[in-house]
């Protein structure tokens, strides 16, 4: 039991770590962004970046965010897709919705 939880713990750590490394490097794509477009980045919860934006420009901004988000994949060199799901809402839980 130690043995396969030490195994999956092994694993697990080098995907955590890798998300944490791809999420960092968007939000590092993203600024010059939020400075164009306003927005100010107010939360990171795991896999997620929560952003602030007028809503007369978040529909534009909400496609901007996507395309940075999955074009980070470029920078490592994957070859395993990864997608972002924009969402526009008032609250986290509207726009999540």
């Amino acid at each position: 039991m130690r043995r396969l939880g030490a195994e999956r713990q092994c694993v697990n750590t080098i995907i955590q770590g890798s998300a944490a490394d791809l999420i960092k490097l968007a939000m590092l794509e993203l600024r010059p962004w939020c400075q164009w477009f306003g927005a100010r980045l107010l939360a990171q919860v795991h896999d997620e970046l929560i952003f602030e934006v007028d809503s007369d420009v978040a529909e534009e901004f909400a496609v901007v965010a996507q395309k940075e988000m999955e074009g980070v994949k470029e920078r490592f060199d994957l070859r395993i897709p990864i997608e972002a799901k924009p969402g526009i809402g008032s609250t986290w839980v509207d726009a999540k919705g």
